[in-house]
């Protein structure tokens, strides 16, 4: 069934009526066969058992609650119709993040942001004045995740996070990184840039090192100038020269993937993590670093010693981790162990890393219902590369970690208001952050802050009062509307419709959990993953250090983690002991007939004949089963080749077809664009002449209006004017009186002439210097008395916005008293939850020492059946014995 079938069946209520979730979908325009043009790049991943108007509604609802939400669009066409957009797109929704209503009260549309598609279906977000709803939202955005669930975030700075550890000077240090593929304009002033700021007060006074990582020369697009070597090494940095800017990468990274800006600059950072030192920060060399004191960075050169690797989000907005700064314990092993893991690993823009899933991001509160998991701002590049190797429980790192005997830290995230405070809200493609770290100006923190990233001027945190002294070197942005406030284009760059359908056609395998496909799109692919294994890949990942959870609850999340670890022992135990089994009868059987040949009645000859027998029957049967395996070996390469050559060809039909139908859409939609165009054109015509009119009648009011206006303001300007000549003359005989006293003064005095002469040139020069400044107070004093009026016009708007403030503030009283109930409902709540985490703790503590008391009875019956397998290979190493004698004795007679 179409969507649209489906949705008019939901659609009726007004406007203006009270609003819950379940009824949403009332509240939207409905426009089937149109979509917008500015939206997201990614879909919402929702569950694909979901039915459609779920879906649909789900998606709603979450467009209700983000501002920066105007619409969602849903792709309203089966495999039948468009099977390569279908995989992409049939059963999951996009929003629209650019207004597609007018700014009028008539709720038009803007025509220059629809467009017209008759395989879409699109619902417009009605304004928010026009409808209320229940705010299901409990929290302030999530800003910290782990294992793709939103978490605690983990605080250095608490006391039972990291022990202190004392460092020598050259055992930690601070490291930047440029690949040089772009002029580097921060070392056009090195003495003011962010490195020097962090070198000299953060640095050296400390013993820490100051490591500067570039490319080798020939390497370099824009090396840099023995000027600026000369600098660097002058100010105390480390400048170290690396063989490669990016990794080799495997296969399995589509091309597009390997060609995007971000892959070399990111992945250059790469050379950080084979560092030898016991512990470093890295940091963006568009970083600010400045802490209240250095408590802060000593904490995390603790914690990375330690062996966490820390990061941050940027709050919880476009991407689930930043790789502007993280820290670590460095070791060439695990440098190594990267780079094995990028030359065996998959990348897919549907379920990123070896299909492992992307992290959650764009949380619009701090539950993980309310996050987005779909492709994110860097899912290929450095973001979604470091939280797979260190929050994700991928067993192609763990593989490559035990192929270099390379240790993998453990991942931690950090508050990314306070260690890497970033308020932009806008990257093209994305939806808008709603309201970045709320909570820093309102809980009086922003002198927390330890670092500061891409910070917009005025936001948050970023005014020059809250900054304090850091306010004189932080560069602050005056916007994020355009795209220069990041060093290029941010947008992901898919692959080809045609690469989509040659994976599909090539049977890669899609799992249900993270891909964006429907229910008849999956048909065609791959079977799926187990989602139990999924959810053990997720709980092994859990296992995390301590983030500051309560007592209760960390109980609660290693008890979950030793229940998946031991239903995962128990099912590998049990397949384990059945092989066994199956083996110990076969060789059971074997012998027991073995046995009964050799203390049988037969002689020795007979004897030997039947054994021999037996040997060759094996062996024949062993041969037998060989050749089967390289026919059938053959076969199937046969069947795969014969399959690439069907491929390809289907390939190039499907991509013949896709370019005929979009040419076919094209001009549709060209023909009816131009008969809207024709209509509009005559409408706006007859609008305009009567338009004309009531714009000529309104003119000849408003000049009369005018010429009043101008008349009392001339005769005020009059009266001043006479004022200031009065003021004028009074001054002229002030100075004649002068000019009086100095010619007496004169005569009588005539061995000072010179001198009087002097100071009469001065005054004549100050009577010509007060002139001027009487001629432009004139001038200002017209400027004055027009922007007096501008602002008194200006106060009679505000007074009116202030009357309607008020109103609303009285109607709010209400809510007021909503949440006072509802607070007191969920005091008790509380109250309820703590008895119920106290029985559970106590039986936690049985349930302990009964698996306790379990491990140790399967120790000792691994033992034993250590030594059964002992004895068993004991007594098959005779057996083989005697066969051998056997066929030596039968060889010589």
């Amino acid at each position: 069934m179409k969507l649209g079938c489906a949705l008019l069946l939901v659609r009726s209520a007004a406007f203006n009526e009270p609003v819950d979730n379940k009824n949403v979908l009332t509240m939207f325009r409905h426009m089937e066969g149109w979509r917008c043009k500015t939206r997201m790049f990614s879909a919402l991943h929702l569950p694909d058992h979901l039915e459609m108007v779920e879906k649909v509604q789900q998606a709603s609802v979450w467009c209700s609650h983000h501002p920066g939400c105007y619409g969602v669009q849903f792709y309203n066409a089966g495999p039948e119709e468009d099977f390569m957009y279908c995989l992409k797109w049939c059963g999951q929704p996009q929003w629209c993040l650019a207004p597609i209503l007018e700014d009028s009260e008539d709720d038009g549309l803007k025509a220059d942001e629809l467009v017209q598609d008759n395989l879409f279906y699109l619902l417009v977000k009605p304004r928010p004045s026009s409808f209320s709803m229940a705010h299901p939202l409990t929290s302030e955005p999530a800003r910290c995740s782990h294992a793709g669930r939103v978490s605690p975030c983990f605080d250095p700075l608490a006391r039972e996070a990291c022990r202190a550890h004392s460092f020598q000077p050259g055992q930690r240090a601070f490291v930047f990184a440029d690949d040089l593929q772009r002029p580097p304009e921060w070392m056009d002033e090195l003495e003011d840039s962010y490195l020097s700021h962090l070198q000299k007060t953060w640095a050296e006074p400390f013993g820490v090192d100051v490591v500067l990582i570039l490319p080798a020369e020939p390497l370099a697009r824009h090396p840099i100038s023995g000027v600026q070597r000369s600098t660097l090494t002058q100010m105390g940095v480390r400048i170290l020269e690396v063989p490669w800017i990016r990794p080799e990468l495997g296969k399995g990274i589509p091309r597009w993937a390997q060609q995007v800006w971000c892959v070399n600059r990111d992945f250059f950072k790469l050379h950080a993590l084979g560092l030898e030192y016991d512990a470093i920060i890295f940091y963006d060399t568009d970083v600010f670093v400045n802490p209240p004191d250095f408590s802060h960075l000593e904490a995390v050169f603790n914690c990375a010693y330690q062996g966490y690797v820390l990061a941050s989000a940027l709050h919880g907005g476009f991407e689930p981790l930043t790789v502007a700064f993280f820290a670590l314990r460095p070791s060439p092993a695990l440098l190594r162990a990267v780079q094995r893991f990028l030359l065996n690993s998959t990348f897919d823009d549907d379920g990123a890393w070896n299909w492992v899933g992307f992290g959650p991001w764009g949380c619009l509160d701090g539950t993980d219902e309310w996050c987005f998991r779909s492709y994110h701002v860097g899912g290929e590049c450095g973001q979604g590369l470091f939280y797979d190797l260190f929050y994700r429980a991928d067993q192609t790192f763990w593989a490559a970690l035990e192929a270099e005997a390379a240790v993998r830290p453990i991942g931690v995230m950090l508050d990314g208001c306070i260690w890497l405070y970033e308020n932009s809200v806008r990257v093209p493609g994305f939806p808008t952050v709603p309201n970045p770290c709320p909570d820093m100006v309102a809980l009086n923190r922003c002198n927390d802050i330890v670092a500061y990233h891409k910070v917009i001027e005025g936001r948050g945190c970023a005014s020059p009062e809250l900054l304090g002294a850091g306010a004189q070197m932080l560069r602050l942005y005056r916007s994020d509307a355009d795209d220069s406030l990041y060093n290029t284009h941010t947008s992901p760059t898919y692959q080809s419709e045609m690469e989509l359908d040659k994976k599909i056609n090539k049977g890669v395998h899609v799992p249900e959990a993270t891909g964006v496909l429907g229910p008849r799109a999956r048909a065609a692919m791959a079977p799926k993953k187990g989602k139990k294994d999924k959810e053990q890949k997720d709980a092994r990942a859990a296992v995390a250090p301590s983030v500051n959870l309560s007592p209760a609850m960390a109980e609660l999340l290693n008890k979950k983690i030793r229940e998946f670890e031991k239903s995962s022992a128990e099912e590998n135990e049990k397949s384990q002991k059945a092989q066994k089994g199956k083996a110990r009868t076969a060789a059971k059987n074997k012998l027991k007939e073995v046995k009964q040949i050799v203390t049988g009645s037969a002689d020795d000859a007979e004897k030997i004949q039947q054994l021999v027998q037996r040997l060759e029957a094996e062996n024949e049967e062993v041969s037998t089963l060989v050749q089967e395996v390289e026919a059938r070996t053959q076969e199937l390469t046969d069947v795969e080749e014969k399959a690439d050559g069907v491929q390809v060809e289907l390939s190039k039909c499907l991509a013949t077809k896709s370019k005929l139908e979009s040419l076919l859409r094209q001009l549709q939609q060209q023909t009816n664009a131009l008969n809207e165009e024709r209509r509009k054109l005559t409408d706006a015509e007859r609008q305009r002449r009567q338009d004309l009119a009531d714009e000529f009648q309104q003119t000849i009011a408003d000049v009369k209006k005018k010429m009043d206006q101008q008349a009392s303001e001339r005769s005020r300007l009059a009266l001043e004017n006479e004022v200031l000549r009065t003021k004028f003359k009074e001054f002229f005989e002030k100075y004649d009186l002068r000019e009086k006293d100095l010619a007496e003064q004169q005569k009588t005095r005539e061995v000072e002439v010179k001198a009087f002469e002097q100071r009469l040139t001065e005054a004549a020069r100050a009577y010509r210097i007060e002139a001027e400044r009487e001629r432009k107070a004139k001038m200002e004093n017209e400027q004055l008395t027009q922007a007096e009026q501008a602002l008194r016009q200006q106060l009679q708007t505000y007074g009116t916005k202030f009357s309607n403030f008020q109103d609303a503030l009285s109607k709010s009283d209400k809510v007021l008293g909503q949440y006072k109930r509802q607070k007191g409902r969920m005091q008790r709540r509380t109250e309820v939850l703590q008895k119920e985490n106290a029985e559970l703790r106590v039986r936690n503590e049985r349930k302990e020492a009964q698996v306790l008391k379990e491990r140790d009875a399967l120790v000792k019956e691994k033992a034993d059946m250590q030594e059964r397998c002992k004895a068993l290979q004991a007594e098959r190493q005779q057996l083989s014995e005697q066969v051998q004698a056997l066929k030596a004795s039968n060889g010589n007679a």
